[in-house]
């Protein structure tokens, strides 16, 4: 916000708790947070344990019962179950009574970079100029004690580890059924899902011009976020939350496997929901690809607006990311792709959107929308239980008849020009970070060295480049990954504070 508003937010979230002890607590929105609540704790993933330890923690730190945390359904049943004005009680003690409360704020400087610049060349050139001989030698002496340290190799057996006696040769295998409804081809797996049922729909083999191909990450990123059918963005919200665990859409890539300048372009649906809101889920998904509401300008403005602060955002954040994307883009078709979809490329595109017409941004949404929802280009997938499996099929049918037919698509190979020995410097002002990589072109994943490549890069990355490059070098980070499909490269990363790698020239 800007500095002048900063007393009329506040006065704001002063209003939103007397309005919600007065009873405006909206039923519908407290029964969507604690759908999410529920889902979220069915929905288990890798890191499942894991935040479950990180956790109990905070409530046995804080003078808990460890257990009472992990005890997640009966403290939700009585969330449910809760009398009238109950939660109007808690936010009347808490948030209006509670005079325990602090106000901070936040007021940027606008030449806050160049001012930490200047202080710390002043800084460096003092702690240089003075240096006597004795403080030379000290130094030295200090440096030799340091590099013989860091090539101390340490005893990792203090550590917990993995064995590789511990990790089962074959993975555990769910049956599989192949089935064509309505065209599609749909693929289940049936096992074990805590309740759930989990669904992804691929609309595969894109033949998009360059310039539907830059639309298409914010074109996935509009279609959930819109109204549909007879529905506000709003009431899509509110029903996402109350039927879903989570709706997206995003662009993939499909890479061939035999073939490193070979590849399709895809947008990816997914969903999960809890076996009962099926029904629910799949109307929406029904609704979102029939009769999506691109004409919410005002929304769709906002959307692209977000979507240029966060790119912004994220190019300090993720400055690595971004330099290893531009570095591939001039070996592979693949890589020049991803740059188009995710890249410094993307950030010029949503830039260039957000100053053109919305009108005319709307109609490419719509004309996009078109191309991608046929059912000649889907592929599906279900994962549910074995006992689901038929009200699963019953619930997907009409999702699946209410997109068009009758187009034909294929993989298309793609030119490329493969750029040796390019070097190139992007320039972000005012970021004070330097982001360097390098990539290599590789091989195919169905290459006998494909699997060979990616361990190598796990290898170098653990036993020698952090080593090199963060402890000695004094770089924020490295690495190198190998990278499946199109582009099987190795990724240096290598980031270094502007000032501190001047020093280290020096």
């Amino acid at each position: 916000m800007k500095e002048c508003n900063v007393e009329a937010v506040l006065s704001a979230i002063e209003r939103v708790w007397s309005s919600v002890i007065k009873g405006a607590l909206d039923q519908g929105q407290l029964a969507a947070v604690l759908h999410q609540e529920e889902i979220s704790r069915e929905h288990q993933t890798t890191s499942f344990g894991l935040h479950l330890g990180v956790g109990v923690l905070g409530a046995w730190l804080h003078g808990s019962q460890p257990s009472s945390y992990l005890q997640f359904s009966q403290h939700l049943a009585k969330l449910k179950e809760a009398p009238e004005g109950y939660l109007e009680s808690v936010i009347q003690e808490w948030f209006i009574d509670n005079q325990h409360k602090l106000t901070l704020v936040q007021v940027p400087q606008e030449d806050f970079a160049k001012s930490l610049e200047e202080k710390e060349a002043v800084l460096l050139e003092s702690m240089v100029k003075d240096v006597t001989e004795d403080t030379r030698a000290i130094l030295q002496e200090q440096g030799k004690l340091l590099r013989e340290q860091q090539d101390t190799q340490q005893d990792v057996s203090c550590l917990p580890c993995i064995k590789l006696e511990d990790i089962p040769r074959t993975g555990e295998h769910y049956p599989t059924e192949k089935l064509t409804i309505e065209g599609v081809p749909l693929s289940i797996y049936t096992g074990p899902t805590n309740g759930l049922t989990y669904f992804r729909c691929l609309s595969t083999d894109l033949d998009l011009a360059p310039v539907q191909e830059a639309l298409l990450p914010f074109y996935c990123d509009v279609l959930t976020s819109v109204g549909c059918g007879d529905m506000s963005y709003q009431q899509v919200g509110l029903q996402q939350m109350l039927r879903t665990g989570k709706l997206s859409c995003s662009p993939h890539t499909v890479a061939d496997k035999h073939k490193v300048d070979k590849y399709s372009l895809a947008s990816l649906i997914s969903s999960y929901a809890l076996d009962a809101n099926l029904p629910y889920m799949f109307n929406l998904l029904e609704d979102m690809a029939s009769e999506p509401n691109f004409k919410e300008t005002e929304r769709v403005k906002a959307i692209l607006d977000m979507q240029v602060a966060d790119l912004q955002d994220s190019i300090v954040s993720s400055g690595h990311g971004y330099a290893m994307t531009r570095a591939k883009s001039h070996i592979s078709p693949l890589g020049r792709l991803s740059e188009t979809l995710g890249g410094f490329s993307q950030a010029k595109t949503l830039q260039m959107l957000q100053k053109g017409n919305v009108q005319d941004l709307v109609s490419e949404l719509a004309g996009l929308h078109v191309l991608l929802f046929d059912r000649a280009q889907m592929r599906v997938s279900v994962n549910t239980g074995v006992d689901t499996l038929d009200e699963t099929l019953d619930a997907l049918s009409p999702f699946l008849s209410s997109a068009s037919s009758g187009s034909t698509y294929g993989i298309h190979p793609h030119d490329f020009v493969t750029v040796a020995n390019s070097n190139e410097f992007v320039e972000v002002p005012g970021l004070g970070v330097n982001f360097c990589a390098r990539a290599y072109r590789g091989v195919p994943a169905c290459s006998p060295d494909s699997p060979k490549l990616r361990l190598a890069a796990a290898l170098m990355s653990s036993k020698y480049l952090h080593r090199e490059i963060r402890e000695k070098g004094g770089a924020y980070g490295s690495g190198a990954m190998g990278y499946s499909g199109s582009k099987l490269a190795l990724s240096l990363l290598k980031t270094w504070k502007r000032q501190r790698y001047q020093y280290f020239q020096r």
